[in-house]
């Protein structure tokens, strides 16, 4: 599965850092440098492997993280004092949902036809 893929199926935005890497972009952390996507939490794509780096301000919160991820199956293959990458199974599901948690990614909302044709006949009456 590419991540194209991936972020397809559960309604994410891929945005491309300044090396032209497509990222699925979460939250920027206080203190966790400039507004580039590779600062920000993000999952990547590796031949078919997914991973989640993390970067935190402090040492507790990114070990809470990584223990919380490890239990439910994620495998660290970098672990610094305050950030990290996790290799993850996109294929399991309630690891995937507390990857998204933790990295805080937006999920696209989506609409019911109602919901859609609801939003058109507003649209439609303020011309």
């Amino acid at each position: 599965m590419t991540i194209e893929e991936f972020a397809q199926q559960h309604h994410l935005k891929i945005k491309k850092s300044s090396c032209d890497e497509q990222l699925i972009v979460g939250k920027l952390v206080k203190g966790g440098g400039q507004d580039r996507p590779e600062n920000h939490h993000h999952i990547y794509e590796v031949n078919g492997q997914f991973f989640a780096f993390f970067n935190y301000v402090t040492v507790g919160k990114w070990n809470n993280v990584r223990k919380e991820l490890e239990l439910l199956g994620a495998r660290a293959i970098v672990n610094a004092q305050t950030e990290g990458v996790l290799h993850f199974d996109h294929t399991c599901q309630p690891l995937v949902k507390a990857v998204f948690k933790h990295v805080r990614v937006k999920v696209k909302r989506q609409l019911t036809p109602e919901q859609k044709e609801a939003i058109r006949a507003r649209f439609s009456k303020k011309s």
